[in-house]
């Protein structure tokens, strides 16, 4: 025995799913936007700042103070650094160019690759360099406290 449902059961039905659809889709959208807003979706240079990394962990034994006069010093750095970010980027182009060829120079690419290697490698030494020129410039008692384990 078959059970035939009439079309305006089949009208409440479809506009039942399209009200709940509709409002899955209303709160996900809400939930996507007010992330946004708060920033829960900004990468780590937005949220946190763009030396955040090399500072962590000297953020748990100095003060905070410190912390971000070191942050300071660093962030003086960047214009100095667009130009080597410029040609990493310009490196990555090229690179990605030369591995879509039909016959790529694996020559070519790995001298990119080396120069990206050298870059990369100069602009930590630096950054390094800095925060360690700031740090040891701190008082004896100060720096003491990075011997500290958590």
């Amino acid at each position: 025995m078959t059970v035939q449902t009439s079309a305006t059961d089949r009208a409440r039905r479809n506009r039942r799913w399209l009200v709940w659809g509709l409002t899955a889709s209303l709160a996900l959208n809400g939930l996507l936007i007010g992330s946004i807003l708060a920033g829960l979706f900004a990468g780590p240079t937005e949220r946190r700042g763009m030396f955040w990394r090399e500072t962590r962990v000297l953020s748990k034994n100095l003060p905070q103070a410190q912390v971000d006069s070191l942050r300071g010093s660093l962030r003086d750095m960047i214009p100095e650094l667009r130009g080597d970010w410029r040609r990493l980027r310009e490196l990555r182009r090229e690179i990605n160019r030369m591995a879509a060829e039909p016959q790529p120079d694996r020559a070519a690419i790995d001298a990119r690759l080396a120069e990206i290697r050298q870059i990369t490698s100069r602009m930590q030494a630096d950054v390094q360099g800095r925060l360690f020129d700031e740090l040891l410039a701190l008082p004896p008692q100060m720096r003491a406290r990075l011997a500290e384990e958590d």
